[in-house]
Order: structure tokens, then sequence, then C-alpha cells
């Protein structure tokens, strides 16, 4: 126990470089999950970002299309309505009148 405090204390005071500290395959190992764990969380911020960009852009596009919908109901669907309307009324009027004129013509040859 003592000579792995020794140890430890010995190595505290040498100065190491980056060879020196990944000899074993698992130390390697360790590093190369860090830089990829690293990596991959910029990723996947970066995505989040880009995502956020492209649903706020499709937000304001359908809105846009909602408005559009709105106007083209208003100023094209409701006058042909409207219109529609008109045309049954004018119908229903040219029926009622054509039964008038059948009445007077039958009320003739009587």
């Amino acid at each position: 126990m003592a000579t792995n405090l020794l140890k430890l204390e010995h190595n505290k005071n040498k100065k190491t470089n980056m060879t020196e500290f990944y000899q074993t395959p698992l130390d390697v190992l360790y590093f190369t999950l860090t830089v990829v764990s690293g990596l991959l969380g910029l990723f996947l911020i970066l995505a989040v970002y880009h995502l956020v960009r492209i649903l706020k852009n499709v937000r304001t596009v359908t809105e846009k299309t909602k408005d559009t919908m709105d106007l083209i109901n208003h100023y094209l669907w409701q006058p042909l309505k409207i219109m529609m309307k008109l045309m049954e009324y004018g119908k229903e009027y040219a029926a009622e009148a054509m039964k008038k004129k059948e009445k007077k013509a039958e009320k003739r040859k009587k």
C-alpha cells in the first residue's frame, strides 16, 4: 500500500506527455468515446436548432396560407354563393311566373 502511495506521489510530481498518458488501449478507447460523444452532442444541438428554424418557417407558411385561403373564401366563394342563391330565387320566380301564365292560359281557354 505504501509503495502505491509512493508511486502516486511520484507520478504527481512527474510531468507526463500525451504519449505516456495514452499507453493502454483502454485509455485510447476512453479518449475516443469522449471525443465522439462530444461531437455527437454538438451535432444533436445543431440538428435541434435547425429543426426549430424549419418548424418556425412552416408555421409562417401555414399562417400565410391560411390568410390566402381566407381571402379566397371572402372574395371568390362568398360572391359565388350569393350568385347561386340569386339563381335559385330566379328559378323559383320563373317557375311561379310560368304557373301564373299557364293558369291565365287555362282561364282563357274556358
